[in-house]
């Protein structure tokens, strides 16, 4: 057989060696998704299936809203630093995939010298260039294993990103909302201070005059102070928000304000989205989890990676490298070429190989553990909100009833006084129960939008994928492009 034909020959063999190593069984555990994570059925009355939105901030119909929460994100550090986060995971999985393959170097080289034996020197030119490369054979599935376990941390941080947007546009729509509701606050505060001045008046005349005490006129006026004071915490209160909005979308304050600024006010009205109607879904709807079982898959993975370390490795190496030589005049060319395996066998390592391995176990057992207790906090958190919202929604009605009677007391009183059967002092205590009972309907109105956002995040936040649009501006793709 020539010499080109075992060449040949080697290289088939080296070839199907390599090809069949893919195929071998890999050390460490075959992973396999967790199946009973969360309870069969739900412990609450979930509300009639809806149409669930990516979009769902829409439904406010407030451009304003979709505004902030755009800003908030592109200005968010957490979603900044996911971003940071998936680029090193790609790049830990360019490197994994190129595990093994040391890839192709080139060493060009030229020297000229000159030697001598008592003659006239004579000078020699050579010029070679070196190409070297290794690969080692994945005999018992450590480098797979490495592969698997970075492509499980990349969807991990894929995840993350989406749970960050997630939390920015929660947070951004929680505050403008508490905002709003702030605005609607101090128009109430002003009108009852308007009432309590006005009460305090009347009391002082009729005091001056023998028809009240002084204990009387007193009360009236330490009420009315009280209701000032109410007024210039509530003032507050809003100046905060905005100040805290500055912060979260990175706007000028100016911007800010004027985009803020006070205008007839309506309750936000967003629309119903769908409950999954089993606990099961929501492990496939909420990215924090999804992320969680990708950090269990990688933690399985990094435990073949351990193992395999425990175990012989071969590396084929070779090396080719053509030589010029120019003497005198005269060229001549050469050849060298070297190729061969090297076994790296561990004999002796204190134990360190295998202390790894049972640390890569223990860390599997964490991932596992960590990810069942996010299952059972999401199950928490989405039985809990419902719970919230049943009780704001059973309240509404009668709230809401509170309010129209006081209204209608109102109206009725204003009638008597005006026609001078009744005293501006019954109208203004009349006054400020209606006002207290919209003060109410407010609150709870407040809360129940609040509760309703964070119960949208908490099973998903209409989550269907990575390219799921999260604001009125988002960018369709995950990923920032360079």
């Amino acid at each position: 057989m020539s010499t080109t034909s075992r060449k040949i020959l080697l290289s088939a063999l080296m070839a199907s060696l390599l090809a069949g190593c893919q195929g071998w069984p890999m050390v460490g555990p075959d992973y396999q998704k967790p199946k009973t994570v969360t309870p069969d059925t739900w412990q609450v009355q979930t509300p009639v299936p809806a149409a669930q939105t990516a979009d769902w901030w829409r439904q406010f119909n407030d451009d304003v809203l979709l505004e902030i929460i755009t800003a908030a994100e592109r200005n968010s550090a957490s979603v900044a630093d996911a971003y940071k986060n998936i680029a090193s995971a790609r790049a830990n999985l360019v490197a994994a995939r190129a595990m093994g393959f040391d890839g192709l170097s080139a060493t060009p080289s030229i020297s000229r010298k000159a030697f001598s034996f008592g003659g006239d020197p004579t000078l020699l030119t050579q010029q070679q260039i070196s190409f070297d490369t290794s690969w080692e054979i994945d005999l018992f599935g450590g480098l797979r294993r490495e592969r698997e376990s970075s492509l499980a941390d990349y969807d991990a941080k894929r995840n993350l990103l989406q749970d960050a947007r997630l939390s920015v546009a929660a947070e951004s729509a929680k505050a403008y909302n508490d905002y709003r509701f702030c605005q609607q606050k101090v128009r109430l505060y002003e009108r009852y201070l308007e009432s309590k001045t006005r009460s305090a008046e009347l009391t002082a005349s009729a005091t001056a005059h023998g028809f009240k005490s002084d204990s009387d006129n007193a009360l009236a006026q330490a009420t009315q102070a009280q209701a000032a004071s109410d007024l210039n915490d509530q003032q507050m209160q809003c100046e905060l928000q905005i100040k805290a909005m500055v912060a979260l979308t990175g706007m000028a304050e100016p911007q800010l304000r004027e985009r803020l600024a006070p205008r007839d006010f309506t309750v936000l009205q967003p629309g119903t989205f769908d409950v999954p109607s089993v606990p099961a879904v929501l492990l496939e709807q909420r990215p924090d989890l999804l992320a969680a079982e990708r950090d269990l898959a990688a933690a399985s993975a990094q435990v073949g990676v351990k193992e395999a370390d425990r175990y012989p490795k071969i590396t084929l190496s070779g090396n080719i490298t053509p030589v010029r030589y120019l003497n005198s005049g005269v060229t001549n060319n050469a050849l060298t070429w070297s190729f061969g395996p090297t076994i790296d066998i561990p004999l002796f390592d204190m134990g360190q190989r295998k202390a790894n391995v049972s640390a890569a176990w223990e860390s599997l057992r964490a991932a596992d553990s960590n990810y069942r207790s996010k299952a059972r906090t999401a199950i928490k958190e989405v039985e809990q909100k419902l719970l919230t919202l049943q009780s704001y929604n059973a309240r509404q009605p009668s709230l809401q009833q509170a309010a129209d009677n006081y209204a209608q007391a109102l109206q009725a009183i204003s009638q008597r006084y005006e026609a001078g059967f009744d005293n501006a002092i019954d109208l203004e205590t009349t006054r400020r129960n209606a006002l207290e009972a919209d003060y109410a309907l407010t609150q709870l109105n407040q809360n129940r939008i609040t509760t309703l956002i964070e119960l949208y995040i908490a099973v998903g936040g209409g989550w269907q994928g990575a390219d799921t649009p999260l604001a009125a501006n988002t960018p369709d793709s995950t990923e920032k492009q360079p």
